[in-house]
């Protein structure tokens, strides 16, 4: 089930989004989807039409991430640092991605333990797209089917 908020202030263009999924799985197993590259590769800034190209991460306090996407034949870099890495409880991260967006986004993930699974809340504050929750939502749903075993989404 996904709750939500995302309110945007006009003057500033800064997002303050707040969005939550439950998983039918442990929280161990959910951040590692956040910090193992195999895994990361498979639902991550994935979408129908795109193709990962690489993924690289240092999951320790200060350590780099990339991932190198190909859409429509263009290469979208994202990129950013770890500013919190507590597993399997917490990770934060700065994150820019300019072919989408201008300036640096900072991201929180909260992984809270539940009789079913776990529950996720990310907020992103600072930057970001119009869109940020449905795009958020998306990737929750291909990281759903990935811990189910399935591929994230059928390839168009």
């Amino acid at each position: 089930m996904a709750v939500s908020s995302n309110l945007r202030s006009q003057a500033s263009n800064s997002v303050l989004l707040r969005t939550r999924r439950s998983f039918d799985h442990a929280r161990e197993a959910v951040y590692a989807a956040w910090v193992t590259p195999e895994i990361v590769r498979r639902w991550l800034f994935v979408s129908p039409g795109n193709k990962i190209i690489s993924v690289q991460i240092e999951a320790h306090l200060g350590g780099l991430f990339s991932v190198d996407e190909l859409n429509n034949e263009e290469m979208i870099k994202h990129w950013g640092h770890f500013t919190r890495v507590d597993p399997p409880r917490r990770l934060a991260f700065t994150l820019n991605v300019p072919k989408n967006f201008h300036g640096e986004a900072r991201i929180a993930v909260d992984i809270a333990k539940t009789a079913e699974g776990c529950r996720l809340t990310l907020t992103q504050s600072v930057a970001g797209p119009e869109n940020a929750e449905r795009i958020w939502q998306g990737m929750f749903d291909g990281l759903t089917n990935v811990l189910q075993g399935r591929q994230a989404f059928e390839r168009l």
